[in-house]
């Protein structure tokens, strides 16, 4: 996952970068970081990435979210 499809996840669910950090077990600083490309994301962190934005996205439109 690149920085760029991090950030793209994370705005489509309206989440602050410390909202992200939190939800992954990160530091806020680490979110920038990988935002803006100076961090690698690891396979397994993107796995959990996904994880989370599948389950937010999915509580987002139960209610009644875009």
């Amino acid at each position: 996952m690149s920085g760029a499809q991090l950030k793209w996840r994370r705005k489509r669910l309206d989440w602050t970068q410390t909202e992200m950090a939190k939800a992954t077990g990160v530091t806020r600083n680490t979110i920038a970081r990988w935002e803006r490309d100076e961090m690698r994301i690891t396979k397994a962190m993107s796995i959990l990435i996904e994880t989370v934005y599948q389950a937010a996205m999915k509580e987002k439109t139960q209610k009644g979210g875009k």
